[in-house]
């Protein structure tokens, strides 16, 4: 390793067991991607399924808030985000995430997603002063894996051609905004004309429609 290498490349080493070194490269150790992991690691949370995108452009906008844009608001405010969309303003793509919000329980962990045909928005409770630790992590858990299934999914039904060009799947998945799925087709009118969809249960809905998408047993527009 030539002398520029090893100034840059500084390589920890420390003893995790007999017989076994474990090496971290401390100069990747403050990069955004690792301090947002480092962030949900100390919290004991699932990491959102961040599209490799967003992770390569993935800033820290503080300490528990990275993107991968400038921020139109803090995260807390869910409709402002959502109403980029709902209002046709279209975004490019990017991803938001990290933990945010106000006084004692007005708290959660939030995971923005737009990504070709779909808007994805989850805010959910995490920090308040009121909430269960334990069952809160498992829900959360459990949220990611749906937001990776349905980004999944949703992209394959834009490269086939299923959603539209144009079109876009807004999904916002909320504890502290009123949950539901809308459609938004390439040019908005009203925006507040829209009829939302509010399913008792958002997830298994929002699954249902982009599986009947696929199988052809409904479509847009």
């Amino acid at each position: 390793m030539s002398a520029a290498t090893a100034t840059i490349l500084l390589w920890i080493c420390t003893e995790a067991g007999e017989g076994n070194i474990k090496m971290v490269d401390s100069a990747l150790s403050t990069t955004p991607i690792i301090q947002a992991r480092s962030l949900f690691e100390t919290e004991a949370l699932a990491f959102p399924p961040l599209p490799a995108a967003a992770a390569a452009s993935l800033r820290a906008i503080n300490e528990r808030v990275f993107a991968s844009r400038d921020l139109p608001a803090e995260l807390y405010n869910l409709e402002i985000f959502s109403g980029e969309v709902l209002a046709g303003q279209r975004p490019a793509d990017y991803s938001a995430f990290g933990i945010d919000g106000h006084g004692t329980n007005s708290w959660a962990v939030h995971y923005y997603n737009v990504e070709g045909p779909l808007a994805l928005f989850v805010q959910l409770p995490w920090g308040g002063a009121y909430v269960d630790p334990d069952p809160a992590r498992e829900v959360i858990r459990n949220a990611f894996g749906w937001a990776a299934r349905i980004q999944d999914k949703a992209a394959t039904l834009g490269k086939n051609g299923v959603i539209p060009p144009g079109w876009r799947l807004l999904v916002v998945a909320s504890r502290f905004a009123q949950p539901g799925w809308i459609f938004v087709p390439p040019t908005v009118g009203d925006p507040e004309a829209m009829e939302w969809n509010r399913p008792p249960s958002l997830g298994s809905a929002v699954e249902g429609l982009l599986d009947d998408l696929a199988a052809g047993r409904t479509t847009i527009g």
